[in-house]
């Protein structure tokens, strides 16, 4: 058998597609959203954040966690909207 020449290294990276990852596990998780990773496990048990579960790993969807934000922050902003209306006096009849 004769042995082929084996590709260079930079054209053959070329030819490989780059696999997109989609989940993240726990730690990076955490980590982008800027909490400790002993508080998003916290958040996680608690069901307060979106995620699911391989076997004993954790894992979420970067898309996830990015309408969950989101989502949170729009939650926000409606909270104060609806607090300036309550701290205001109005007249009893």
């Amino acid at each position: 058998m004769q042995k082929l020449p084996e590709p260079e290294h930079e054209a053959f990276r070329k030819e490989i597609p780059q696999t997109v990852r989609v989940t993240m596990p726990a730690k990076e998780s955490a980590k982008y959203l800027g909490l400790s990773y002993w508080k998003f496990l916290e958040d996680i048990k608690a069901g307060r954040i979106p995620h699911f579960r391989i076997g004993n790993r954790v894992l979420c969807r970067k898309i996830s966690l990015d309408v969950w934000m989101a989502a949170k922050e729009t939650a926000s902003v409606c909270k104060e909207d609806e607090q300036s209306y309550f701290g205001k006096i109005r007249q009893l009849r």
